[in-house]
């Protein structure tokens, strides 16, 4: 029979992918780039150059862990004072750090569905 991880692996395995989720969060912040303000003629008629980012995969992984990090939440605002006894964050720090990456990952997932969306017009529309 399999036996449960201890709580102190639970709590270095989400600590790893946190700070994994850390060193690359905001994918849609770091990576996607909106359409021009004003595009110039030149590049107006020369839309096969990619100036700005049409794919979705930015955005739809912070919204995986925006996920994560809500469900993460969602847990420790559930759990009982004694399910995090003898752990390095309190309960209350890891439900604020949890609605803390989330709010983050939220923002950066809506900016990468604007401005991939705003992307794929720009490169829909007729040249100048």
């Amino acid at each position: 029979m399999p036996r449960a991880p201890s709580p102190s692996a639970t709590l270095a395995t989400r600590l790893c992918l946190a700070a994994c989720a850390l060193a690359s969060s905001a994918c849609s912040f770091t990576f996607v780039d909106g359409p021009p303000n004003h595009p110039s003629a030149a590049a107006a008629l020369n839309r096969h150059d990619k100036v700005c980012t049409t794919s979705r995969l930015a955005p739809i992984i912070d919204t995986l862990l925006t996920a994560y990090e809500a469900t993460g939440t969602v847990y420790a605002l559930l759990a009982t004072d004694s399910a995090y006894r003898n752990r390095p964050l309190s309960r209350r720090a890891d439900a604020a750090l949890g609605a803390g990456f989330g709010a983050l990952f939220l923002a950066s997932a809506v900016y990468g569905y604007v401005m991939t969306e705003r992307c794929s017009r720009y490169y829909a529309e007729p040249p100048l």
